[in-house]
């Protein structure tokens, strides 16, 4: 046996797992984004059920989101209107979901949902520069990342939803949203940018 022969033999079956990944590869990013907000939202619940976030970021946000609904931008624990100490204007959407369930919860649900919501947009652009087996395993290592976990784990910070937004809008303009489309073989058309 020659050893073309044998590394054929012995090649693992990736046109087949290619071809369960590009019927299933999107059902499958689902389940690891919705396990994903489960596990972390859960473990944010307990967090908070037994008294263990001691910080003041998570206080001082649901204060922002409380004080926003009743017309006031003034923080007490921060001592100033919230957008003089960081100018995060998502917090006024924030708020309008916050409206919803008035509880420091939703807003760590809210922050779990926003990291597991870039998941969609790495498979998408993944998908169609690589192949469905790298971006369902590009999503799982995103998912499982220790920092992302600690980040969502770690009291709340808007800026979780900055990195959600990113990944959308580079999904959005190369791969429609735009005038050209990134392509793995032409890059960006038009502009001459190479992939």
């Amino acid at each position: 046996m020659t050893s073309t022969q044998l590394h054929k033999t012995d090649s693992p079956k990736t046109p087949e797992l290619e071809a369960v990944l590009a019927r299933y590869g999107f059902r499958i990013v689902i389940a690891l984004a919705a396990l994903f907000v489960l596990a972390y939202g859960a473990a944010c619940l307990v967090k908070y059920r037994y008294f263990m976030y001691w910080d003041i970021d998570l206080a001082h946000h649901v204060q922002e989101c409380h004080n926003i609904l009743n017309g006031s931008l003034h923080n007490t624990l921060l001592g100033t209107n919230f957008l003089g100490n960081h100018f995060a204007l998502i917090m006024f959407p924030v708020a309008a979901l916050y409206a919803l369930v008035r509880s420091p919860v939703t807003l760590l649900v809210l922050q779990a949902l926003a990291a597991a919501s870039a998941a969609f947009p790495l498979y998408f652009m993944m998908r169609r520069l690589l192949n469905a087996t790298a971006a369902v395993a590009l999503v799982f290592v995103y998912l499982a990342h220790p920092a992302l976990g600690y980040t969502v784990l770690y009291e709340f910070h808007p800026v979780v939803f900055a990195g959600a937004f990113l990944m959308w809008a580079l999904w959005a303009f190369p791969f429609g949203g735009g005038r050209g489309h990134l392509d793995r073989k032409s890059g960006v058309e038009g502009t001459g940018v190479d992939p």
